[in-house]
């Protein structure tokens, strides 16, 4: 399971995203499933959303951070189906439209605390997470824009 970060074009400012690669694949081979909140909609509103993808089609993927090995909790489908309704339970303020109020970072911190009371992770510094993908994020953005290639590493903070 990784964290994965997507320049949002505005700073040091990145869209915020879980990502379960395919069995056969990893974050650098990018093919699997992606959990995140999107404002990106015809309402205008914060929304869940579960996707296929591969992130080598998508534009401005700045850092992978893995989180944990999930394969030995079943088989793939098993386990998105399992981490799926945890996020989807994680709320969601539709009609927030400042960053202040909702931000698909304040949802992925909050899935981050779910699935590790859940065990799916082991991460009891959500905080110190946090800091630490921001500073992978910072030290990868130039790859990202002058490379376009997307950094991928391991998270010290959480297994």
């Amino acid at each position: 399971l990784y964290a994965i970060l997507k320049d949002r074009s505005r700073g040091a400012s990145w869209h915020w995203a879980f990502f379960l690669p395919k069995p056969g694949n990893d974050a650098k081979r990018e093919v699997g499933l992606r959990w995140r909140t999107t404002f990106e909609n015809p309402e205008s509103e914060w929304r869940y959303e579960a996707a296929e993808v591969d992130l080598k089609q998508e534009t401005h993927m700045v850092v992978a951070v893995k989180l944990a090995d999930l394969s030995a909790m079943g088989a793939y489908e098993d386990v998105v189906e399992s981490i799926g309704t945890v996020l989807k339970q994680i709320r969601i303020d539709k009609g927030a439209v400042h960053l202040d109020e909702f931000s698909d970072r304040s949802w992925f911190l909050a899935g981050v605390a779910a699935l590790n009371e859940l065990g799916y992770v082991n991460c009891e510094n959500v905080a110190a997470l946090e800091k630490e993908i921001r500073n992978a994020a910072m030290m990868s953005t130039s790859k990202c824009v002058y490379q376009n290639e997307m950094s991928v590493m391991t998270s010290e903070t959480c297994s």
